[in-house]
């Protein structure tokens, strides 16, 4: 029996160098060396577009959603140092508390780049602070505060598209018509009140200073503090854009790159002019191939794939009685799932308002970590001896890229082997896709084509083409008829007039909104 099973280990160590030599000899190309997956910084990328344009009255409500709860969030503070004037010494002054009633602007004013802010009933308070005045041997200490009241005030809003890709914002031109500075002060010591009239000299020369401090603080800090915390939140945005603001009157447009920062894309090539839209408060337009190229692109950066540790208590221990050599080789080990795509999904609009999907080399896999060396071990030789055709497989089947990141990324530590992976085909597609009244979207979910094999297996035989045909039947049979019953799908109760136009080129949609429940809901759900 030891001899048999000595001879039939020489057998499956001659077999695999030979495959192995075989793939090596017949593939020479593979004896390069395997592609890097550590991509110096803004790989090529295929240009994927979106261009968004909004409408000057959408913009204002964003404004009066985003924009003054920001400045008056309590953490904005303007500091004014400490100074000696004559005989009063004033400590740091601290501008806090800003309030602010409305914030309306004027897009496209003075110039396409611009736009015109006009800020009411603005106001903020100056925390209490110390103060000393020595005169003549009288040597006063004291406190003082202030609120600043009903000061209204415009200035012109910038934006140029620099070279990083992302904007850059200025504020300049700012005009202020100041409100009601009430200062309030109170001294430490009633001994003061001596020279009452020495004082009330000195409060008055004090609220001047202040008063005076106050406006020029304003005047010479908010607007580098604006544009400073816009340019902040533009540099740290996940997406670049392509072209500067392109603003009327009426709207504001731009085109931004859909690779976000995370793909490691080069900067796209700046552009100055944005397509037509569809006549809508909000409005996008991209293309079939900038959804293809983004696709692409997401498989370059090895962004399309989602993995899972499982709960402890869904380790190997599951399939102690279905396949309980797995359990010995690895007992109570943990478990996780993959999904990997290793060539883009390829979306076509053959016709208008049909669009179809195909998904060529989805990795679909389960797979467990070894806890010890000696469970690696034995799970290694569990795999290899219910895999003979693994190997073949592995070098025929599956492009050079993908085999390459699925063994690094599956096998990095030799700690980690697969219980089932699949490889799997899918084609599906929507059809009669359009708008119902303006207030929903109809569709019609086609059918799904399937196909399976099996990378490598450590439960035995799978019939792949059963498998296939059970999720066809149970997603055509069943879920298709659930999702389409859903049609036509309602929009939300403050999107209104939309539109949508899937062509053999160009995708456009866009939808009207109703501001003021907008408004209302953000209220109710607590945003505002």
């Amino acid at each position: 029996m030891l001899r048999r099973q000595r001879r039939a280990l020489f057998w499956c160590v001659i077999s695999i160098c030979y495959l192995t030599w075989l793939g090596y000899r017949l593939w020479p190309e593979r004896r390069q060396s395997p592609p890097r997956y550590e991509r110096d910084a803004g790989p090529r990328c295929l240009p994927a577009n979106v261009s968004v344009a909004v409408s000057a009255t959408v913009v204002n409500a964003a404004i009066q959603a985003v924009a003054i709860p920001w400045i008056q969030d309590d953490n904005n503070v303007l500091v004014v140092p400490e100074q000696q004037l004559d005989h009063v010494w004033v400590d740091t002054m601290v501008l806090q508390h800003f309030r602010l009633e409305s914030l309306i602007v004027n897009t496209g004013l003075p110039d396409a780049q611009s736009m015109t802010l006009h800020a009411a009933r603005f106001g903020l308070e100056v925390k209490k602070s110390r103060f000393v005045f020595q005169y003549l041997g009288i040597k006063c200490y004291g406190n003082f505060w202030a609120t600043l009241n009903e000061t209204n005030a415009t200035a012109v809003l910038g934006l140029t598209l620099v070279p990083e890709g992302h904007w850059n914002a200025t504020v300049s031109q700012l005009m202020v018509h100041w409100g009601v500075l009430d200062i309030h002060h109170e001294l430490d010591s009633k001994a003061c009140g001596i020279a009452q009239r020495i004082v009330e000299v000195f409060t008055g020369e004090l609220d001047t200073f202040i008063a005076a401090k106050v406006k020029s603080k304003l005047d010479e800090d908010a607007p580098a503090k604006i544009a400073e915390g816009m340019n902040n939140k533009f540099a740290s945005s996940s997406f670049r854009v392509i072209t500067p603001p392109v603003m009327t009157e009426e709207r504001v447009a731009v085109t931004i790159d859909a690779n976000p920062v995370s793909f490691g894309c080069e900067v796209a090539a700046a552009a100055q002019t944005v397509p037509e839209f569809v006549p809508r408060d909000v409005a996008v337009h991209t293309s079939a191939a900038s959804v293809n190229n983004f696709l692409l692109n997401a498989v370059q950066a090895q962004a399309l794939q989602v993995q899972e540790r499982l709960p402890s208590y869904m380790n190997t221990s599951l399939f102690i009685n279905v396949v309980p050599e797995l359990y010995h080789a690895c007992p109570d080990c943990p478990l996780y799932t993959l999904v990997q795509l290793a060539n883009a999904p390829v979306v076509e609009t053959p016709e208008r308002g049909r669009v179809s999907v195909s998904v060529e080399n989805v990795l679909v896999g389960l797979y467990v970590e070894a806890n010890s060396r000696k469970s690696a071990a034995a799970l290694a030789a569990h795999l290899w001896a219910k895999s003979a055709t693994a190997i073949s497989f592995f070098y025929d089947d599956v492009n050079r890229s993908f085999v390459t990141q699925w063994h690094r990324g599956i096998y990095r530590d030799m700690n980690t082997f697969p219980v089932l992976a699949l490889l799997v085909e899918a084609r599906s597609g929507i059809r009669n896709l359009d708008t119902v009244g303006g207030r929903a979207i109809s569709y019609e979910v086609l059918p799904v084509q399937v196909a399976m094999s099996v990378m490598a297996s450590n439960v035995g035989r799978i019939d792949t083409d059963e498998l296939a045909y059970a999720v066809e039947t149970v997603w055509n049979d069943v879920g298709v008829p659930l999702v389409n019953l859903a049609s036509p799908l309602r929009l939300p109760f403050f999107l209104r007039k939309a539109a949508l136009d899937v062509g053999p080129m160009d995708i456009d949609s866009g939808f009207n909104v109703g501001i003021k429940d907008v408004l209302s809901f953000m209220k109710s759900v607590g945003f505002m």
